[in-house]
């Protein structure tokens, strides 16, 4: 029985017995090998192999070191050479050579990978769970890419990138099977970074991390998740991300101003709405501004109104000021509010300043509020 694997770290066992690189007769017999294994039952012409090995040497004694070479692999495989059927692993007729071993005599894992990927898109419509099984067989065969010792062997780069690509949609397919059917986005996203390491520029699978991480609730990871798409995309190609990525990340702001503002639960009132409200108690804050540009008054009322509570309530108090009516607060709750109001608005709107001062409302007078809760936006 001979064993092969090709996909990651190259490995070949005969009858139980692991062959090192070392024990191969000779470094041609064991790229012959690996040459004729990878393409089980296809005829090769001795001359393309001739090209493949000894491309500048002359005909005659090109024909003789293929024999040679030939000898050597068969005795690299079987050293006692007890078994004669054993060496017709690789045949030969009409100038012909293949690798032809008796049926069920051998096993490749690059065979059995392409089957479990048939076998999942034939099942994937009928019997969906069973393909999903299918391919995830397949994915844990992938150890690494075909030949991963050969990289610069120019015969593997073609099936090198085909198993790659089978690989790759083969991820894909797997992880929306998994969301759909499992709702197990956890994996879906792993499995979709698995595939990365092999192409990191494929902009799909960071779009599948993107909408399964999302999926997860995990807003902050997604959005990770886009900026090092943006990296890469950038480093490696030099394009940004298409707009079909873009438009997850926009549909996420979107979804968060929009949650936002339905879960900013103070609202936004006339001064004759918060000046009926003052007299069942609660505290209010008047807030000034002074900047170097014109404020947009509609902007600063929604930041306050996501940054406070239900039952708060914001309003234009006059020209120069705005209202914050704090509803069920006393004197040392307002001076909190007073300080989180004016680190949030130092941040929201740096190129500004604004004074909060606390108003009594039995005596309708002004209260400057202590001296530790003036805010001030931006530096002096």
């Amino acid at each position: 029985m001979i064993k092969v694997w090709f996909l990651g770290p190259f490995q070949v066992e005969v009858d139980g017995r692991i062959i090192p690189v070392v024990d191969w007769r000779s470094k041609k017999a064991l790229t012959l090998f690996k040459f004729l294994c990878s393409r089980p039952g296809k005829k090769v012409p001795r001359d393309s192999m001739i090209e493949l090995l000894w491309a500048d040497s002359d005909p005659e004694s090109s024909i003789h070191n293929l024999h040679t070479t030939v000898y050597n692999l068969r005795r690299s495989l079987f050293p006692k050479g007890k078994d004669s059927k054993n060496h017709s692993v690789i045949s030969y007729r009409n100038g012909l050579y293949w690798f032809d071993p008796p049926d069920g005599f051998y096993y490749i894992d690059i065979l059995e990978f392409q089957e479990l990927i048939k076998t999942g898109l034939d099942l994937e419509r009928s019997d969906p769970d069973e393909a999903l099984n299918a391919f995830l067989k397949a994915l844990e065969l992938y150890r690494g890419d075909f030949l991963e010792e050969d990289l610069y062997e120019d015969w593997t780069a073609v099936l090198r990138t085909n198993l790659r690509e089978q690989y790759i949609e083969t991820a894909l397919r797997t992880a929306t099977l998994l969301a759909e059917r499992r709702r197990d986005y956890g994996q879906a996203v792993q499995v979709c970074r698995n595939a990365l390491n092999y192409d990191p520029t494929r902009e799909k699978l960071h779009q599948a991390i993107i909408k399964y991480l999302l999926e997860q609730g995990r807003n902050v990871d997604a959005v990770r998740q886009y900026k090092e798409c943006e990296r890469i995309m950038e480093d490696e190609v030099g394009l940004e991300p298409s707009e079909e990525t873009c438009m997850l990340i926009q549909r996420l702001k979107a979804a968060a101003d929009h949650g936002a503002e339905r879960s900013g639960t103070a609202r936004i009132a006339d001064r004759f709405t918060v000046q009926r409200a003052l007299k069942k108690g609660g505290e209010l804050l008047l807030l000034s501004f002074s900047s170097t540009k014109l404020l947009d008054d509609e902007k600063v009322l929604k930041y306050l109104a996501r940054s406070l509570r239900q039952g708060d309530l914001i309003c234009r108090w006059d020209r120069d000021e705005i209202g914050v009516y704090l509803n069920n607060t006393n004197r040392v709750g307002a001076a909190v509010v007073s300080r989180r109001l004016e680190q949030g608005l130092r941040r929201q709107f740096a190129d500004c300043r604004v004074v909060i001062r606390s108003v009594d409302p039995s005596q309708k007078s002004y209260i400057l509020m202590p001296a530790n809760v003036l805010g001030w936006m931006g530096s002096d």
